[in-house]
């Protein structure tokens, strides 16, 4: 650990482009030894590294790389340098804009791969390290990342929806189905994107074609739901068939049958991702993400093709921070205040604060550290951001361990490190005094995991004594 003391560092800043990178070498406190353009070529990531190893030896220090952009136009050199055994380690744009403005007003690349190595080496053990890439890894994080930008293309799309349809149908629009995200709804209005298009259609064939989209769901024959939305949809529309069709109605069918073409198409294709990253994608991880509650695929997805792994952290801590469930700290004139950090991956920061959400209503343990931090007068907002840092460790160590949901370890994130508690034969166990937050890496997971739905032992005691669980 020493030899990541800055003293001891020759730190390389990159600021990464498509055709060229900017390196700047920096030691400490910060004094540049070198600047310098590469190309974006294995011929000029060796001439850089060979110039780096030279100054290292000559100056007696260790050298590290801090890339900026190590998943994009900087993977490839990212990877020589991991082949080569080098420690490189990635630094977040934020920190570096950060940094820049220490420097003044001007922008260029030099000052970006400057900025870089000064954060590198300062902050060199909480970079998460840049590992080398692995396919399963890489396929888990595109394709998550993917899923995320098709749901957003399709929440606009049932955004734009929903207002096309307030022209034709009017305040039906707002009525006729419980939810407008619906395949037979969807459905529904690609075949009659007006009013008018429902002239002549029978109950029957109207009850079928709902029945058939909804998949069976809605029932069949008279007396289903299907048949009994069929006759509401029919008598609802009447006053809108009499009237005239507006002027350019035939123009407003064609966006709505577009828009919804458009959604359906979305909702396949999210449903046919989803179950590549179930079966195919994250099983060959070892993970077992899923069976904490709160992550189904796509949230496990996103965590693990955003951590990569958890061998980039030295520590719970550095992960919390990586993924923002951590609070940054700010002190001033004897005040000491804690802020949401803005530093970190966003994707990973979401993810975590929907778990909390979902723990805080449907997981017992979770449910009881919430409501104990709505006691203590937590706001609700707070006492979820508290959940999620608690929820953030508890992840940490699965990833760690390769292991699945253990509630042991969900009880030594919580703070109860110090107290006695009785495992599956029911004999007393002291659990590992550690510093609050933090996980012992030799009992973490190791115990047999514990079902919560069944009311065992450790869960009653956890929900009885809320209060214990907090730090």
């Amino acid at each position: 650990m020493n030899s990541l003391q800055p003293q001891n560092l020759l730190a390389v800043g990159v600021d990464t482009a498509a055709k060229s990178h900017q390196a700047v070498l920096l030691r400490f406190p910060e004094e540049i030894l070198l600047e310098r353009e590469i190309e974006n070529s294995p011929a000029g990531f060796k001439a850089l590294d060979d110039h780096v190893q030279e100054l290292a030896a000559a100056h007696g220090l260790s050298p590290l790389y801090g890339i900026e952009g190590s998943g994009f136009y900087g993977r490839a050199l990212a990877d020589f340098l991991l082949h080569r055994g080098r420690d490189v380690r990635e630094v977040q744009a934020m920190k570096v804009n950060r940094q820049k403005a220490y420097y003044g007003q001007d922008k260029s690349d030099q000052i970006d791969a400057r900025a870089a190595a000064a954060i590198a080496l300062r902050s060199a053990q909480e970079l998460p390290r840049v590992v080398r890439r692995d396919p399963t890894t890489e396929a888990i994080r595109k394709t998550s990342r993917f899923l995320d930008q098709l749901v957003r293309e399709k929440t606009r799309h049932l955004n734009q929806l929903h207002a096309a349809l307030l022209e034709t149908y009017q305040a039906l629009a707002k009525t006729l189905f419980e939810d407008l995200n619906l395949r037979a709804a969807l459905a529904f209005y690609l075949a009659y994107p007006r009013p008018h298009d429902l002239a002549g259609t029978s109950t029957r064939k109207l009850a079928n074609f709902l029945s058939k989209n909804a998949r069976g769901k809605w029932g069949h024959g008279k007396g289903s739901r299907a048949w009994e939305l069929a006759e509401t949809i029919l008598v609802q529309t009447q006053p809108l068939i009499a009237e005239p069709p507006p002027p350019g109605a035939e123009i407003h069918a064609e966006v709505i049958r577009g828009l919804c073409a458009q959604i359906l198409a979305a909702k396949e294709l999210v449903r046919k991702l989803k179950g590549r990253l179930e079966k195919d994608l994250l099983p060959q991880t070892g993970l077992k993400l899923e069976t904490l509650t709160g992550i189904d695929t796509r949230a496990a997805g996103v965590i693990i093709g955003e951590t990569i792994s958890a061998d980039r952290f030295p520590a719970n801590d550095a992960f919390a921070r990586y993924n923002g469930t951590a609070p940054a700290k700010h002190s001033t004139g004897g005040k000491t205040k804690h802020r949401a950090r803005h530093d970190c991956n966003h994707r990973l920061k979401r993810i975590f604060y929907l778990i909390a959400l979902s723990q805080s209503g449907h997981d017992p343990m979770g449910k009881a550290y919430y409501d104990a931090c709505i006691a203590r007068g937590l706001s609700k907002p707070q006492a979820l951001k508290r959940l999620g840092r608690r929820i953030s460790d508890i992840v940490y160590a699965m990833m760690r361990d390769k292991t699945e949901y253990n509630p042991l370890t969900a009880r030594a994130s919580m703070g109860r490190s110090d107290s006695k508690v009785k495992n599956q034969n029911g004999e007393a166990a002291h659990a590992e005094s550690v510093p609050p937050g933090t996980i012992p890496r030799e009992k973490s997971l190791t115990s047999p995991a514990v079902n919560f739905t069944t009311g065992e032992s450790q869960c009653q005691k956890i929900i009885e004594e809320p209060k214990k669980l907090l730090t």
